[in-house]
């Protein structure tokens, strides 16, 4: 989140973004190796920029935003936040696993 939407609350309905690579081909290694992190607004996380994607051209991998009300479970930010905000695609399994 930018220091802009900080301060005006633009962001406040965000509960947590996640990365998403996807499949096949079209995705990096550093990228596919991030696929499922999800971090919250407030964490210092940032997934690589698409100039620094190790495949020519970049890759198909994207930062997802989760609103508020679109969150899957109950739970998942308040989950993160107590992973200091960023949290791997492994733990997130292991937390919906239960």
């Amino acid at each position: 989140m930018g220091f802009l939407s900080k301060l005006f609350g633009k962001d406040n309905d965000i509960a947590y973004s996640t990365w998403h690579a996807g499949s096949g081909e079209d995705v990096c290694k550093k990228c596919k190796d991030l696929d499922g992190t999800c971090w919250t607004p407030e964490a210092d996380f940032a997934p690589p920029p698409m100039k620094d994607c190790t495949r020519a051209g970049g890759c198909n991998a994207r930062a997802l935003v989760v609103k508020m009300d679109e969150a899957w479970g109950p739970g998942d930010a308040e989950f993160i936040k107590k992973k200091g905000g960023v949290a791997t695609s492994k733990q997130m399994d292991r937390f919906h696993s239960g």
